[in-house]
């Protein structure tokens, strides 16, 4: 007899959270830690609903943030499965959130410095040079020429 396709998908949503054998010391629980989630398990609980490709990724090559530097989803390997847990997914979120924050608050303040140097004007000319032309500007090549000329160079 056939399964149909809902009974399927029921025995594969916890097939894949995989839990420590017991008496193994390594047990979240009782280290005080969450519940391990498999990498699956975590793209479930992220927002946005990314893949466990995704997930994986973050763990691997990391999340590039806007200011340039490569954030990583902690994690632990358990034989050939990877495990990371719900605060170490949210840490993740936060440390990505805030290198994207200190990003936006450097180019609004780098804005705001331009705003203020536009609205200053352009910079003020030296006032011997107003109203000048370059007839009656003084040659300066000339004068260094003769100092030069001065000290036998």
């Amino acid at each position: 007899m056939g399964v149909n396709r809902s009974e399927r998908n029921l025995g594969t949503a916890t097939r894949g959270a995989r839990k420590p054998a017991a008496g193994s010391g390594s047990h979240p629980e009782r280290a005080g830690a969450s519940a391990y989630l498999t990498l699956a398990d975590a793209a479930r609980l992220a927002p946005g609903r990314p893949t466990s490709s995704a997930t994986w990724r973050w763990c691997r090559k990391g999340l590039k943030a806007r200011d340039g530097t490569t954030i990583h989803l902690k994690h632990v390997r358990v034989g050939r499965q990877v495990y990371t847990t719900a605060p170490w997914l949210h840490a993740f979120f936060e440390a990505v959130a805030t290198a994207d924050q200190k990003h936006f608050e450097a180019r609004e303040s780098l804005a705001a410095q331009a705003a203020n140097d536009a609205a200053a004007g352009p910079p003020a000319r030296p006032i011997e040079i107003v109203g000048a032309t370059r007839d009656t500007i003084p040659d300066k090549q000339d004068d260094l020429d003769a100092a030069l000329r001065e000290e036998g160079l």
